[in-house]
């Protein structure tokens, strides 16, 4: 218990500490690793009501972080990354990645192979018992 709660404070500095809240970035790292989505798909892939994704992608929209792309054809239009967007998300992932880079330097070289090993299996079942859940 004492070791969870440690995590998440981490997690927590790390978050407070992001220039980009867990939505916009949330929403960037996908459009970054993906491409182009419309709201539609954006909903699908990260599991979330259209509502949510409405919101979340308005306000980024409107903090300039994201812009829309008409499509060819038509149809509905899609979202990108902007310059200001991807920079922020750069930065932050950066940081990010030196975080976990220092923790994980803690763990023995000897053990960090099955250290992450470890970390794999229990964040996949971690996951399906909380989505089993719900």
């Amino acid at each position: 218990m004492v070791a969870t709660a440690r995590l998440e404070r981490g997690r927590r500095a790390v978050e407070s500490r992001a220039q980009l809240n867990t939505a916009d970035l949330r929403l960037i790292w996908l459009l970054v690793e993906e491409g182009p989505r419309t709201m539609k798909e954006i909903s699908e892939e990260l599991g979330l009501e259209q509502s949510t994704v409405n919101r979340q992608a308005n306000a980024a929209l409107k903090a300039g972080y994201l812009e829309r792309a008409e499509q060819a054809g038509g149809g509905a239009r899609t979202l990108t990354p902007t310059d200001e967007g991807y920079d922020l998300f750069a930065g932050d992932m950066r940081f990010v990645m030196a975080v976990l880079e220092e923790g994980l330097s803690a763990v023995p070289v000897a053990e960090a192979k099955r250290f992450m090993d470890n970390l794999v299996t229990f964040s996949e079942a971690y996951t399906r018992a909380a989505e089993r859940s719900s």
